[in-house]
């Protein structure tokens, strides 16, 4: 077991067997040696946080290149007679494919 402090129902911190002295406001408590920070508490266990639902286009757009690279990829493109541009952009969509709502 080791000691853990818990903020807003999540773990914050791992100590080993022993917490230092802490501010009496702060909870502390045990914890099975496997849990990790970011962890969930509530109600006495610890469960693993789950991960957010982030929708296609977020993830689309923290993959696509920068708009300067995008343009820099299109004017090689065009003096080179390459596609490479294309292919980038086709990559992240088909990695990140649109939502279909049922």
């Amino acid at each position: 077991m080791v000691k853990v402090l818990i903020e807003n129902g999540q773990v914050k911190e791992i100590f080993g067997k022993e917490a230092p002295e802490l501010h009496p406001d702060l909870l502390v408590v045990d914890a099975p040696d496997d849990v990790e920070e970011d962890y969930v508490y509530e109600n006495g266990e610890f469960s693993k946080p789950e991960a957010p639902d982030i929708p296609y286009t977020e993830k689309r757009q923290w993959n696509y290149p920068s708009i300067s690279e995008q343009l820099d990829m299109l004017y090689w493109d065009k003096v080179n007679g390459t596609n490479q541009w294309q292919q980038t952009i086709t990559t992240v969509k088909a990695t990140y494919p649109k939502d279909v709502e049922e």
